[in-house]
């Protein structure tokens, strides 16, 4: 199975990327893992060239080389720390940029897995997350919140663990 990982946290060993590891573990896969806050990504222009071209005009940044390994996925799994009441800024920025995927229903059909750690606000956020991937028609296998930020052990959440127990039960 092939499956990429996006990540609205810029730390490499931080609660989003490790979540995110026992995630791949324990459904058996690897992939690629993408740290958005940490690739150049341009905002939206808005100019709707994309409407009729299916395809977004922005052509200096990593954006498209991301979108194609999202294609090629089987799963995307998409994490973000919340900060205030909401994903970090970069993934929001790059979720924007796939307006581009909608005419032609790019990732109509696409699992994913959604999450979002954090003290306050994950519910709000992971609502944002998950209003995107309504939005591109996705098959949305589960979502996950945690309390637990940077500096708390998200491998002892115990809520999480068990979420991830009835994940793994889908890929068996």
């Amino acid at each position: 199975m092939k499956v990429i990982t996006l990540s609205g946290c810029p730390l490499k060993r931080g609660s989003v990327a490790r979540l995110a590891d026992m995630l791949l573990k324990e459904i058996g896969a690897s992939g690629k893992y993408e740290s958005i806050p940490n690739v150049n990504i341009a905002p939206c222009k808005s100019c709707d060239a994309c409407m009729k071209t299916g395809s977004c005009i922005i052509k200096s940044d990593q954006w498209s080389s991301i979108a194609k390994n999202m294609l090629k996925s089987d799963l995307i799994i998409i994490g973000s720390p919340v900060y205030f009441y909401g994903i970090s800024g970069p993934l929001k920025t790059f979720l924007d940029r796939t307006y581009c995927m909608l005419p032609k229903r790019q990732l109509k059909g696409k699992k994913t897995i959604l999450f979002t750690i954090g003290s306050h606000g994950t519910d709000e956020a992971l609502d944002t997350l998950r209003l995107w991937a309504q939005a591109h028609e996705m098959k949305i296998i589960a979502t996950v919140t945690s309390p637990y930020g940077k500096f708390r052990d998200i491998e002892k959440d115990r809520n999480v663990r068990q979420k991830i127990k009835k994940i793994k039960k889908q890929f068996n």
